[in-house]
């Protein structure tokens, strides 16, 4: 992943290197063109003084060669900006496509704890911040930058050949002028980064709150989270009216600046007409071409000012997305091939970054084909187990395997491919049901997907709706019920078949019927896979061939669910207090 904006233009400009060279050419016979075509007015102007008494074919004889060369530079200056136009039409959106591909690809494969950290919808600005950021710097930035400096020292030479006096001007004149602009971008920039680190927090908190509008209307908290916003909203208008009032006032210096120089310019030459020391030509070549360099001048100080907001979006955006990330395939890494499913922990040790230890020195087997239940408080260390065999976190000690391999040295999409997981908190995207129950499966035909759907009782409520399975589901799948996303999510889990089956809470936010209901088509699609079941409600681990009880990170009982009871442990007592009874037992 390129960390600065040099490398990571080089990178994505390999392929587009003769459009981008010829781009560049072009902005050198501009350069060209902006001295040259005030000369040949200025000889078109001294010759025509010379014979303004001649006949029209004498002044045409005289004046033809530089009237032709004029009227060609000015057909060759239109037809090169339309060329222009046509290279970037080929290029920037390709350029755009690769870029914003390149991210997302990029983002997608951070880490778990990456998203836990960043906002979805900052995390997204970010990737819109840095293609744009490229684009601009590209479009306006690169080309004005070089096409205006190069147009200046051409404009200075051109100059100095016709009345070095002049030239000299020019020259302190445009250093002054942008190395001023220069020392009042540095500032601007600081501004700049500011106000986009800012925005993109706001984005970020905004996103959160429509995203959680539901908790927000059932908690009346319409009003909270509105001054939570405006909040950043008014920080973030401070940030911007500070940094828009630096530029109104580094451009007020610089139009005043410019203004001053060309009442000078023109000042002096007309005292040295009236002195007979320049001609009337070399007055309107000096003077068309001061006008020239002014603007020149001052749209190159301009983008001065503007390149700071850009580096300030690009550096931030870089600075979220391009971190290495925490979870990387080894170098030739192997696909992992799970026939059996057989899951086992050795020695592992695992904490969270810096924070308190998960586990320590766990063995644990999870035998090729079993149905284990895992129990425990929050914080047990049950979702955790999970995550690790889901390879989310890396350990920090021991070895995890399936069938004899090693997960840390397998391709990370091979192993999620082999485990498929339904989750209490089912998210849809936002597409047909048809797309969500392909998603396990992408070549899936139609009748397979139908098929996966008949299992998973959703067949025939999707057929209820009123577009069948081309039915979008909107946001994470609102216009859904609780169980049918559920049902939607097994039949997704049925189509992927994998060998290993993670269920996580996948029944405890339904009402009593719905439970039964997916819990029958739960029993039927385990089969002879290898199935992992955290559940909080005891009841539906009835009939795992093992359960285990996890506390502060230790499997402290394993069983049946008789044999569990027989022992009157920790699952005891959970149970007794499930099904209403005293709490007699032990803690």
């Amino acid at each position: 992943m390129p960390k600065t904006l040099r490398t990571f233009l080089t990178h994505f400009l390999r392929p587009y290197r003769p459009a981008v060279f010829t781009i560049l050419f072009l902005g050198l016979f501009w350069a060209i063109e902006t001295s040259l075509t005030p000369y040949l007015m200025k000889e078109i102007i001294d010759r025509a003084t010379e014979v303004s008494h001649g006949s029209f074919a004498s002044v045409l004889h005289v004046l033809w060669p530089f009237a032709l060369a004029y009227i060609s530079m000015t057909a060759l200056n239109s037809a090169s900006f339309r060329l222009r136009e046509w290279l970037l039409l080929k290029t920037i959106p390709s350029l755009r496509k690769d870029i914003w591909s390149f991210l997302y690809d990029y983002v997608m494969a951070h880490s778990y704890h990456f998203f836990q950290r960043n906002f979805s919808g900052s995390v997204a600005n970010k990737i819109s911040d840095i293609s744009r950021s490229v684009d601009e710097f590209l479009t306006n930035i690169a080309e004005t930058f070089l096409t205006k400096i190069m147009s200046i020292l051409i404009a200075c030479v051109s100059m100095y050949l016709i009345n070095p006096f002049f030239a000299l001007i020019l020259i302190v004149w445009s250093t002054v002028f942008l190395l001023a602009s220069l020392w009042g971008a540095k500032k601007a920039n600081r501004l700049a980064k500011k106000y986009s680190e800012n925005l993109s927090l706001m984005i970020g908190k905004t996103v959160d709150g429509i995203a959680n509008n539901m908790n927000v209307r059932l908690f009346s908290r319409q009003v909270e989270e509105m001054r939570n916003i405006q909040r950043y909203l008014s920080v973030n208008a401070v940030k911007d009216r500070n940094l828009q009032r630096y530029l109104i006032k580094l451009r007020t210096f610089q139009d005043s600046t410019l203004v001053i120089f060309l009442a000078v310019m023109l000042m002096l030459l007309i005292y040295l007409y009236s002195q007979q020391k320049v001609s009337i030509g070399d007055f309107a070549f000096i003077l068309t071409l001061s006008i020239s360099m002014i603007n020149g001048v001052w749209l190159l100080a301009s983008e001065l000012v503007k390149l700071p907001e850009i580096l300030g979006r690009f550096s931030q955006g870089l600075a979220t997305l391009s971190i290495t990330h925490e979870i990387q395939d080894i170098e030739n890494a192997e696909t992992i091939r799970v026939k059996k499913g057989k899951i086992e922990f050795k020695d592992v040790d695992f904490c969270y970054g810096a924070g308190q230890q998960v586990f320590k020195g766990l063995n644990l087997t999870i035998k090729a084909g079993e149905k284990v239940g895992l129990v425990g408080p929050s914080g047990s260390g049950k979702t955790t187990l999970v995550n690790l065999v889901l390879r989310y976190y890396d350990i920090q000690g021991g070895t995890i395997l399936i069938d004899g391999q090693d997960i840390s040295k397998v391709t990370q999409s091979s192993l999620r491919h082999s485990v498929s997981v339904i989750p209490q908190d089912v998210s849809l995207f936002h597409r047909s049901i048809m797309d969500n129950i392909r998603y396990g499966k992408p070549k899936a035909t139609d009748k397979e997907i139908f098929q996966a759907a008949k299992k998973a009782n959703a067949h025939d409520f999707i057929r209820r709706l009123e577009k069948g399975y081309k039915t979008i589901a909107e946001e994470r799948g609102s216009n859904l019920s609780g169980g049918q996303r559920q049902r939607v999510a097994i039949a997704r889990a049925i189509l992927k078949n994998a060998p290993i089956l993670i269920l996580d809470e996948a029944t405890s936010a339904l009402d009593p019927v719905t439970e039964k209901e997916i819990q029958a088509v739960l029993d039927k699609i385990m089969g002879r896979k290898t199935c992992v079941v955290i559940a909080h409600r005891l009841s539906t681990l009835i009939d795992m061939d093992r359960i285990l009880v996890f506390k502060d990170g230790s499997v402290v009982e394993e069983g049946t669910h008789k044999a569990l009871l027989r022992k009157k442990g920790h699952y005891a007592y959970l149970w007794a207090i499930q099904m209403g009874k005293i709490p007699v037992l032990k803690n």
